[in-house]
C-alpha cells in the first residue's frame, strides 16, 4: 500500500493491483516501460468485480477518454470514473499531461472516489487499446 513505482522488465510483467487501497488519487502507483507491442507482455490484474466492462478476453476494448479538457489530474480521474462501477468494475483509460493513465471504476458515484476506485499511472502517452501485449485481468 502507497505509491509505488514499477518498472517493468523485457518479457512477461505482471502488475497486481487489488484495490483502490493500493493505488489511487493520493497513492497512485507509477509503472515505467511499459511496451504495448512486441517486445514483452504485461498483465495488469485489478480487484474483480462482477463482470468488468471494457474489458474482453483480458484486452481493453474501451477507447480512450478524451482527457483535454481536464484542468487537473484530478478533473481527468473523474472523467475516467464516471459511470457507475459498483455493480460492474468499469475499466476506461486515456491520456492526461503526457501520461496514460488506467481506472478501474468500482464506486457508484459519478466522479473518482479515492481509496475505492483504481488509477494507475503508465509513463509516456500509449494508446492502450490497440496494445498487442497488454492483458488486463481481475483477482
Amino acid at each position: 500500500i502507497g505509491a509505488d513505482t514499477i518498472t517493468l522488465g523485457g518479457n512477461t510483467n505482471t502488475v497486481v493491483i487489488a484495490s483502490g487501497a493500493e493505488s489511487s488519487f493520493s497513492s497512485m502507483d507509477t509503472v515505467t516501460d511499459l511496451v504495448t507491442a512486441g517486445i514483452a507482455t504485461t498483465t495488469f490484474k485489478l480487484d474483480d468485480n462482477g463482470t468488468e466492462v471494457g474489458v474482453t478476453a483480458g484486452k481493453l476494448t474501451a477507447t480512450a477518454t478524451t482527457l483535454t479538457g481536464a484542468a487537473s489530474l484530478s478533473a481527468a480521474l473523474n472523467l475516467l470514473a464516471a459511470g457507475d462501477g459498483s455493480t460492474h468494475g468499469i475499466v476506461t483509460w486515456g491520456v492526461y499531461d503526457g501520461n496514460t493513465y488506467l481506472v478501474e471504476d468500482l464506486s457508484a458515484g459519478a466522479s473518482f472516489v479515492d481509496g475505492t476506485d483504481i488509477a494507475v499511472k503508465i509513463t509516456g502517452s500509449l494508446d492502450l487499446l490497440n496494445s498487442t501485449d497488454l492483458l488486463v485481468t481481475f483477482a
